[in-house]
């Protein structure tokens, strides 16, 4: 959301552990939020700026995919515009 809504104004990093992307699941989320649903533009995808990263089931892999968050943090894909503000390890 933008910050006049009360948002950060920019995008996430969502590091997954398990199984599929809960890509599903993150847009019934997005769909019911109060404060996120009514201001989401008509035709616009929720994840569009939502990065969704899986990772190994052992801590080497966690450090080696949160090494390359690092890379994004750096050089995010929205650029300088809309850069990564929230970083979800689940």
């Amino acid at each position: 959301l933008p910050r006049a809504r009360g948002g950060l104004d920019g995008a996430a990093v969502y590091v997954h552990t398990e199984g599929r992307a809960p890509v599903t699941r993150l847009k019934q989320i997005i769909a019911q939020h109060p404060h996120v649903a009514p201001h989401l533009p008509h035709g616009h995808d929720p994840l569009d700026h939502i990065y969704l990263v899986k990772t190994l089931d052992d801590p080497d892999g966690l450090w080696n995919v949160l090494a390359s968050v690092a890379a994004v943090l750096r050089d995010p894909p929205g650029g300088a515009l809309r850069p990564v503000r929230l970083i979800v390890v689940d």
